[in-house]
C-alpha cells in the first residue's frame, strides 16, 4: 500500500502549528482579560470606598446642620413650652410629646406598653437615610436591637377629661395664639408657625404597637399570670414548589381571580380577614392624633395612617386564603378590639369594626383580583371610616389599587397606583394622597406625595417619601402662592372631587384630585428647614423571607396563645380563622393534607349554599347587617354589636359550623 502523500504531511504540520498559535493567543487573551478584570475590580472597590466616604461625610454634615437647626428651634420655642418659668425644674413646662415621649394611650385594661420604635428622648429623628436612600421593593429588615431606645411614656391621665387634658398640653397658650394672630412671626424662621403642635410631630414617630396583655380575657378572670410570649417564627418555613404559573393563569386573563379556586400552594397561611387586621399595625398614628388640639394636625396623622397599610405588601408574594362565609377573626392584644366577618362570598366581602377608648374604625371590603397577562391588579373597593369620639372627628377615605408585576417570569414586585381623598366630614379639612407608579427609567419606587389642606382649602402640610421606606412632612409657607397656583377648594366643595375616585380611573387625565394636588405641588413653596420624619415601617425578623415575608405582627395572627385558646378557658368564636384546619395544616408544612382539607371545606360551603333558595340573600351574618353608609349613602355593612358582649358572657352558641 502506498503511504500518505507528501502534501498531506505538510498540511498536518501547518494545522498543528496553527492550533498551537491559537492556543498561545488564547492564553494571552485570558491573561489580559484576567489582568483587566482585576484592575476593574480594584477600580470598583476604590469607587465604592470613595462613595462610602462621601456618603458618610454627607450624613455627618447633614446631622450637624439638623442639630444646629434643632438648637435654634428649641431656643425659639414659646416660654410656655420651653419652661414653666424662672426657677422651674428642667422640662417642667414641656409637654410629654415635646420631651420626646409618646402620647398617653391605652385600652380599657390600662395603659399600653411603650413603642419599640419611637424616637429617642432627645428628639432626634433617625436621619441616617434622609435624602440618601434608594427605595427598593423591600422593608428595612433587621433586628429590633438596632433601633433607638424608647423614651419613657407618661402615665395615662385618669378621668373622662383625660383626652382634653392631654390635648391641652401640646396646644399653644392663648398669648402665643394672640401673637400669631397679630401677624408676628416667631424669632427663628426654621420654627414652624404652628409650634408646638407641629414641632412635636417630629418627636412623635408613632410605630408598630407592641403586644399587651389581652385585657378582655384578663377582666373576665379567664386569663392570669404574665403576658404570653409571642412567637417570632412559624412552626415550619415556607415550602418551595416548582409550579408553572402560566399553565394555571393563561385561561384567567381578564377574569376576576377571586371567583376562581386557586391551588393552595399560591397561598400564605393567613386568611384575608387577618390580612385586613394588618392595616392597623401602625394604629399608634391614630391613637396619637386626638392628643393634638389642631384639627389639621390630627388629619396629618390620619393621612399617614391611610398610607401605611401598603407597607406590609413588600416581600409578600403569596395570597391569603379566601375566607369561608361566616368566618370571623378577633384580635385584642395590641390595645384595640378588632372583629371581622366574611359577610359575602360572591363577590367576597369582608366587614370589620375596630374600637378602643379613643378610636372607632369600620368599613367593608370587596376583593377583586384581575390578571392582565403581565400583572395582577388587586382592588378593594369600600370606604374606611375613622372616628375620634373625644374630639368629634369623622374621617373617610378609600383604598387604591395594588399591582403585582412579573407574575409569569422575573422577580415579583408590587406597587400601588391611584389618588385618594382623606376628608374630615365634621370639620371640612381634607388631604389628597397620590401614589406614584414607577417609570421605566426611574430608580426610585413606591413614592407618594400628599397635601393636607385646611377646611378653607389652604395647603398646610406636604407629605413625601415612600410607603415602603419612610414618610416625611414639611410645612407650607403661608401666604406665598405663585401666580399660577390653582384656586383654593374649600372642604365643603370636595364632594365632586370625592366622586372623581370612581370612573374615570384615578390615574386618568381628567381626574380632579390628581390635577388639584399636581397644581399645588408645583406652585406652593414649603418652609425651609421644616422637613421632619413622621413614619418608618417596623423592621421584620431577619429570617422573614423563609416565612412568607411575615413581620412580627403577622407571625402572631395564627398563634393560639392562652388568651385565644378555648382549651385554656378563653372564649373565642369557633368560626375564628385561627381554627381553620386547612390553613393550620398548610402553616405546619402538611401540604397534601391541607389540599384535602381545603377541598372538604369548599364542598361543605357549597352544600350549605344549596340549602339557601335565594343564595346569599337568605344568609344573615351574625355580627354585621346590610345598611347604608351614612357619608357616601352607598350600600354598606354596619356592625350590629354583640360580639364582645357574647365573649364577656362566655360563649357563642349561635355561631355556624363552617369548619
Amino acid at each position: 500500500a502506498s503511504g500518505p502523500a507528501p502534501g498531506g504531511h505538510e498540511l498536518k504540520r501547518q494545522l498543528v502549528a496553527l492550533l498551537q498559535k491559537i492556543d498561545s493567543l488564547q492564553m494571552i487573551v485570558e491573561r489580559h482579560f484576567s489582568t483587566t478584570e482585576a484592575l476593574l475590580a480594584e477600580e470598583n472597590s476604590q469607587r465604592r470606598q470613595l462613595e462610602k466616604s462621601l456618603r458618610s461625610m454627607a450624613k455627618q454634615n447633614y446631622k450637624l446642620e439638623k442639630t444646629q437647626q434643632r438648637m435654634l428651634a428649641l431656643g425659639a420655642l414659646p416660654d410656655g413650652v420651653q419652661g414653666a418659668g424662672p426657677g422651674a425644674a428642667p422640662g417642667a413646662g414641656v409637654s410629654p410629646l415635646a420631651q420626646g415621649g409618646a402620647p398617653p394611650r391605652g385600652g380599657p385594661g390600662g395603659p399600653l406598653e411603650t413603642d419599640h420604635q419611637l424616637s429617642s428622648s432627645s428628639g432626634e429623628e433617625d436621619d441616617d437615610d434622609v435624602e440618601f436612600f434608594e427605595c427598593e421593593d423591600q422593608e428595612a429588615y433587621g433586628s429590633p436591637q438596632d433601633l433607638p431606645p424608647p423614651p419613657a411614656v407618661p402615665e395615662r391621665p385618669e378621668g373622662p377629661g383625660s383626652a382634653a387634658a392631654a390635648a391641652s398640653t401640646v396646644s399653644p397658650s392663648p398669648t402665643d395664639e394672640q401673637t400669631l394672630k397679630q401677624g408676628e412671626q416667631p424669632s427663628n424662621a426654621l420654627l414652624p408657625a404652628k409650634s408646638p403642635a407641629f414641632y412635636t410631630l417630629s418627636l412623635l414617630f408613632p410605630s408598630d404597637i407592641p403586644p399587651v396583655l389581652n385585657f378582655l380575657e384578663a377582666i373576665a378572670g379567664r386569663l392570669g399570670g404574665p403576658m404570653p410570649q409571642r412567637r417570632t417564627a412559624l412552626s415550619k418555613p415556607r415550602t418551595e414548589f416548582k409550579v408553572g404559573l402560566w399553565s394555571i393563569l393563561k385561561d384567567c386573563i381578564g377574569k376576576d381571580l377571586s371567583r376562581i379556586s386557586m391551588p393552595v400552594y399560591f397561598n400564605e397561611p393567613t386568611s384575608f380577614l387577618q390580612r385586613l387586621l394588618e392595616d392597623f399595625q401602625y394604629a399608634d398614628l391614630v391613637h396619637a392624633a386626638p392628643v393634638f388640639a389642631d384639627t389639621v394636625d390630627r388629619l396629618l396623622l390620619v393621612t399617614v395612617f391611610a398610607i401605611t397599610p401598603y407597607a406590609s405588601a413588600t416581600g409578600r408574594t403569596y395570597k391569603p386564603f379566601n375566607p369561608l362565609l361566616g368566618e370571623t377573626f378577633e384580635f385584642t392584644h395590641r390595645g384595640y378590639n378588632f372583629i371581622a366577618e366574611q359577610v359575602g362570598h360572591h363577590p367576597p366581602r369582608t366587614a370589620y369594626h375596630v374600637s378602643n377608648d379613643r378610636l372607632l374604625c369600620w368599613g367593608d371590603v370587596v376583593v377583586r383580583n384581575r390578571f392582565t397577562g403581565k400583572s395582577l391588579e388587586v382592588t378593594t373597593p369600600g370606604t374606611v371610616h375613622v372616628v375620634f369620639p373625644g374630639v368629634d372627628d369623622h374621617y373617610t377615605y378609600r383604598r387604591v389599587k395594588l399591582l403585582v408585576h412579573n407574575v409569569i417570569w422575573g422577580k415579583l414586585w408590587a406597587e400601588v397606583d391611584g389618588t385618594t381623598l382623606v376628608q374630615n366630614q365634621k370639620k371640612g379639612d381634607y388631604s389628597i394622597v397620590q401614589f406614584l407608579r414607577k417609570g421605566w427609567l426611574d430608580k426610585s419606587m413606591h413614592m407618594i406625595r400628599a397635601i393636607v389642606f385646611s377646611a378653607s382649602g389652604r395647603p398646610v402640610y406636604r407629605l413625601s417619601g415612600s410607603w415602603s421606606h419612610a414618610l416625611y412632612v414639611e410645612e407650607y409657607e403661608q401666604g406665598r402662592l405663585l401666580p399660577n397656583a390653582p384656586p383654593q377648594v374649600p372642604g365643603s366643595s370636595m364632594r365632586d372631587y370625592w366622586r372623581s375616585e370612581g370612573p374615570p380611573p384615578s390615574d386618568g387625565p381628567d381626574n380632579k384630585l390628581q390635577h388639584l394636588i399636581q397644581g399645588f405641588w408645583d406652585t406652593v413653596p414649603v418652609k425651609e428647614g421644616s422637613r421632619r420624619l413622621v413614619w418608618r415601617p417596623a423592621v421584620r425578623p431577619a429570617h422573614s423571607d423563609a416565612y412568607y415575608g411575615f413581620g412580627y405582627l403577622t407571625m402572631e395572627l395564627n398563634e393560639v396563645t392562652a388568651e385565644y385558646n378555648p382549651e385554656k378557658g378563653a372564649v373565642v368564636a369557633p368560626t375564628d380563622s385561627r381554627f381553620r384546619p386547612d390553613q393550620k395544616l398548610y402553616e405546619e408544612g402538611r401540604v397534601e393534607e391541607a389540599i384535602e382539607e381545603k377541598t372538604r371545606l369548599e364542598e361543605k360551603q357549597r352544600s350549605a349554599a344549596r340549602l339557601r333558595p335565594r343564595g346569599e340573600d337568605d344568609y344573615d351574618p351574625l355580627w354585621f347587617a346590610k345598611g347604608e353608609d351614612p357619608i357616601t349613602h352607598e350600600p354598606a355593612w354596619i356592625y350590629k354589636g354583640g360580639y364582645w358582649e357574647a365573649k364577656a358572657e362566655g360563649g357563642f352558641p349561635d355561631s355556624p359550623d363552617i369548619f
